[in-house]
């Protein structure tokens, strides 16, 4: 499986690449994925990782997804 990080997948690196870069080596992760909601440089992502994550990524984030409404169903705070 290759070790390519998700700039030689898609279209290069976005304006949050260094604050996912920094995260990724503070963490000594081998893949990170940011999501930026009003920041500074405006709503973004950035993902960084080997291939193999980049495929896992869309079934991660619908179990996320899935994951954070019962939380909030949970907490009365959305409708089931």
């Amino acid at each position: 499986m290759s070790a390519r990080v998700v700039e030689d997948v898609f279209n290069g690196p976005g304006r949050y690449a260094d604050q996912c870069t920094a995260a990724r080596a503070a963490c000594g992760a081998k893949g990170v994925v940011l999501l930026v909601y009003e920041g500074g440089r405006g709503a973004g992502f950035e993902v960084q990782g080997p291939l193999e994550m980049i495929q896992q990524l869309p079934g991660t984030l619908r179990d996320l997804a899935e994951h954070i409404e019962g939380q909030l169903v949970e907490e009365g705070l959305r409708r089931g």
